[in-house]
């Protein structure tokens, strides 16, 4: 049986569910957090281990301010956590907080959120298609 607080996905999707700035996902917080691990599995670096300790440190962080893990705490108090702590990047509650930047980059790199927030894919905007029309030949200068 595996302990929830060591869980990295259950811990992602936790923080995910925090820190998505709607009400209404396009993706759940479990989605969100799978692609986040699914995208982290795609490269192989030597530092990668900073991340997973990241995760990791997510769950316990609160107990350094003197509450509950992450885990054990409603999502109300989650979300004020985040809010009160993570919303800075001063510090190790600055590096914590990067955190919320790849649940961010996991959820937007979904796709789901594209017309709610108004993304038009760069090939899909006339701009650039308009661009790409009149650029030279490959090797033209």
């Amino acid at each position: 049986m595996a302990l929830p607080f060591l869980d990295p996905l259950a811990t992602l999707a936790r923080f995910a569910g925090s820190v998505i700035p709607v009400d209404e996902h396009e993706a759940t917080p479990e989605q969100t957090a799978a692609e986040l691990l699914r995208f982290l599995s795609l490269y192989r670096s030597r530092r990668k281990w900073r991340i997973r300790a990241l995760i990791a440190a997510l769950e316990f962080a609160p107990l350094a301010a003197g509450r509950k893990p992450f885990g054990m705490m409603t999502e109300a108090e989650r979300r004020a956590f985040v809010v009160a702590r993570l919303g800075t990047d001063d510090g190790l509650w600055g590096k914590l907080a990067m955190g919320r930047q790849l649940v961010l980059l996991a959820f937007y790199g979904l796709h789901r959120s594209d017309a709610r927030i108004g993304f038009v894919r760069a090939g899909a905007r006339p701009t650039v298609r308009s661009r790409l029309a009149r650029a030279p030949a490959p090797g033209v200068r």
